[in-house]
């Protein structure tokens, strides 16, 4: 079979230029640009990540009750303990510049005293 040359297709009723394309590679009514184009249904990368943000967690706490918290707001409060760390890291606190007790009771209150500062910061 031979190879079909514009003479075959007879004479152009229009002219043929820029965004003027021949009539046989138009677009056929209801024909799509891109036939396989996205499934209905299928989602992008922002969806996918909003779906996760919003999504719960679900832990127990040491009463033994259950809880939910979403990825989100465990995000913020992972990101406020980094920052306060961070702050802690800086600027430690300075030490204390007082004199132990010599007195064995009051040694002892002393160092529960210091300890409990310790934890609670």
């Amino acid at each position: 079979m031979r190879r079909k040359t514009p003479a075959d297709f007879g004479p152009p009723t229009y002219k043929v230029g820029k965004g003027r394309p021949p009539a046989k590679s138009r677009w056929r009514p209801g024909q799509s640009g891109n036939p396989t184009g996205r499934p209905k249904g299928s989602k992008n990368l922002d969806t996918i990540l909003t779906e996760i943000l919003n999504g719960k967690i679900k832990y127990t706490t040491k009463s033994g009750k259950e809880r939910t918290i979403s990825v989100r707001d465990l995000q913020s409060a992972d990101y406020l303990l980094a920052r306060d760390a961070e702050i802690a890291r800086k600027n430690p606190p300075a030490p204390e510049r007082s004199k132990e007790p010599t007195d064995p009771k009051e040694r002892e209150r002393w160092a529960q005293q210091s300890y409990l500062k310790l934890i609670r910061g």
